[in-house]
């Protein structure tokens, strides 16, 4: 086996084939980490979502009077499923967790517009908007609006895949 590999390496053609694939493979490695080819691969194939605008709004009188909104865009040339899947509170909490927020942007309105729905279908490039109720008896807007990117986590679900968002 040794003396079979001794007369590869020394042949004018296969010595030039192994340095040649060496030399590929090296080249590969290196690319990869100074382009990032394994993250944009990986953003290629993995369902991703762009936080593009947060909102908070007062609506007094209603079950939720203290609403945060957040917008997202689906940058994929692919439609995807979007759902909410749970809330991690780090400085501020609910008033409970409402999964069915969820409202589509079309033509300048958000649709549905009284209530939202638990998941939707999202184009490439549409906009939809998800809300939380803030704990209205222990924040208040000025409050919130100063713990804005550490309020907590939210955690939605594209094409059943968790996806986290800073808020």
């Amino acid at each position: 086996m040794l003396e079979w590999l001794k007369w590869l390496w020394h042949d004018s053609v296969w010595s030039k084939v192994i340095a040649a694939a060496i030399f590929g493979v090296l080249a590969s490695v290196w690319a990869s980490f100074k382009f990032h080819w394994i993250g944009r691969l990986k953003g290629f194939w993995m369902p991703t979502l762009t936080k593009t605008n947060v909102r908070l709004s007062e609506q007094p009188g209603k079950v939720y009077p203290l609403k945060y909104y957040v917008e997202f865009r689906n940058d994929l040339t692919k439609c995807v499923e979007v759902s909410l899947s749970a809330y991690n509170a780090k400085t501020v909490g609910l008033k409970r967790f409402v999964p069915n927020t969820i409202q589509l942007s079309l033509n300048g309105s958000w649709l549905p517009e009284r209530e939202g729905v638990d998941r939707i279908a999202l184009l490439p490039g549409q906009i939809c908007r998800v809300w939380i109720g803030v704990d209205e008896t222990k924040f208040n807007a000025a409050q919130v609006t100063k713990l804005e990117g550490s309020l907590g986590v939210l955690i939605v679900k594209v094409n059943k895949k968790d996806f986290s968002v800073q808020l």
